[in-house]
């Protein structure tokens, strides 16, 4: 497995997920390595982690916990986790979701990204504009020109 560099601390995906699980609630430097290596695990524990960690209060380890759902092995069972992200009090949490929803090619999700285009945010709907373009039906097209 290849590792994951994040702030210069580099983890594995292949690290016993107890302790990248720990380190991921830890409040220290090593938190958003451990969070993407997370993301790289096939270890069940670790999807559950992630889940947990997404619904945080704290929206810089929610925005990680989702980009880490984005590229795990089973990341597409994370449906209805994504849509409520997609709706969160961040924008930039909402950014994370969209990219994530993409990435994992969650078309049933494209109704709920298809109604961020109206954000305020103008990066919000940019984001949200390149997940529609990955997850791209032909009726989209007046929702996107609106």
């Amino acid at each position: 497995m290849s590792e994951v560099l994040v702030n210069g601390v580099a983890r594995s995906g292949d690290e016993p997920v107890e302790k990248l699980i720990a380190d991921a609630h830890a409040g220290d430097t090593g938190r958003w390595a451990a969070l993407a290596a997370l993301g790289h695990s096939p270890d069940p524990r670790a999807y559950d982690a992630l889940a947990v960690l997404a619904a945080s209060g704290d929206w810089t380890v929610r925005r990680a916990a989702v980009e880490a759902l984005g590229r795990h092995p089973a990341g597409r069972e994370a449906a209805a986790l994504l849509r409520a992200r997609l709706r969160d009090r961040s924008a930039i949490v909402v950014r994370a979701a969209c990219e994530a929803v993409a990435s994992l090619g969650l078309a049933e999700l494209r109704p709920d990204i298809l109604s961020i285009l109206r954000a305020p945010d103008a990066a919000t709907r940019v984001a949200a504009l390149r997940a529609v373009a990955t997850l791209w039906a032909p009726e989209d097209l007046p929702t996107v020109l609106a």
